[in-house]
């Protein structure tokens, strides 16, 4: 069953600017599932896309990446896909999250995301499958960047909490937003495929550490 569809693609202007758009207030309240794995990659592959003041959590000259696919249904404040890559960072204020690319298929999604939390939204032509194995692919102007394969394998007990903190730049300062997530995990395989001459190409051809679904997903993001 197909249960997503091939929608605008390209970049937005400045929120602020646009003033014929507009976009839920927060916190958003998400339902869905999400795709994920993670990769160890060289801090040079995503420093330069870090706020300012901003290191990635680091061992050796590597640090973790997490790349995700989110499929956020009915029942939550906005239905729409993403793919987001993300670093676990330090700042003044210890442990966070730093989205380096996200993209999604939905224009209130995209500004509603850059205009209250800094993050680097744009729009892109996403399509999600989900049979037995789940599949998805991105991609920008007709060429694809990543695409994914996942298999589940093992269901682990209960639901799993999450809270978290997101840092990104907004209007030249650092932006903190707090946010809660919680589901079932589901171990996996996930096959993945990037365009080497695209934003994440430097994990093209690797192999990720450990890929998971989180089902049933609640998410409370900022406010």
């Amino acid at each position: 069953m197909n249960a997503g569809s091939s929608l605008r693609g390209g970049t937005l202007g400045d929120p602020e600017e646009r003033q014929d758009s507009c976009y839920p207030s927060e916190p958003w309240h998400l339902e869905g599932d999400v795709h994920a794995s993670l990769w160890t990659v060289s801090v040079g592959a995503v420093a330069t896309d870090l706020p300012q003041g901003v290191r990635p959590v680091a061992c050796r000259g590597r640090t973790v990446l997490t790349t995700g696919w989110a499929a956020y249904g009915p029942g939550g404040t906005l239905s729409y896909h993403e793919f987001l890559a993300a670093v676990p960072v330090v700042a003044g204020r210890g442990p966070a999250v730093s989205v380096i690319r996200i993209w999604v298929d939905d224009p209130a999604a995209a500004l509603g995301g850059r205009a209250m939390w800094g993050m680097p939204k744009q729009m892109g032509d996403l399509r999600f499958e989900r049979d037995t194995a789940f599949r998805a692919s991105l991609a920008e102007g007709g060429r694809e960047i990543a695409a994914c394969r996942f298999v589940p394998r093992l269901p682990l007990p209960g639901r799993w909490p999450l809270v978290l903190r997101t840092e990104q730049m907004l209007h030249a300062a650092l932006k903190v937003t707090r946010a809660r997530v919680g589901g079932r995990v589901v171990l996996g395989r996930a096959d993945w495929r990037f365009a080497a001459d695209g934003p994440l190409g430097f994990l093209a051809g690797s192999t990720p550490l450990v890929s998971f679904r989180l089902e049933r997903m609640v998410l409370r993001f900022g406010g």
